[in-house]
């Protein structure tokens, strides 16, 4: 059977795999070294029935990434100005 797992990592990807046998957790796939086991509900690279799935998990893994960044400048622009207006103490 056809699964597809995703990765924001380094860069956005999704990667068809076929899966040998599955339980409830986990999916079993043939890798150059023999059989491999992966959790499903992987943080870092889950793995989904259906690559709109994946693809739905890529996308709002990328909003959060531009949310994130969107605050952290928010905080970089007032450190900014109040270091501009900064005054001696007197």
């Amino acid at each position: 059977m056809i699964k597809y797992e995703a990765s924001v990592s380094c860069y956005a990807t999704i990667e068809k795999i076929e899966v040998l046998r599955e339980t409830e957790k986990c999916v079993f796939i043939e890798t150059r070294y023999g059989e491999d086991k992966r959790l499903k509900d992987n943080s870092w690279r889950p793995i989904f029935d259906t690559w709109e799935l994946a693809h739905n998990w890529i996308v709002s893994k990328a909003i959060e990434k531009v949310e994130s960044a969107q605050k952290q400048l928010s905080y970089a622009e007032e450190d900014y100005n109040k270091a501009i207006n900064m005054e001696e103490a007197k």
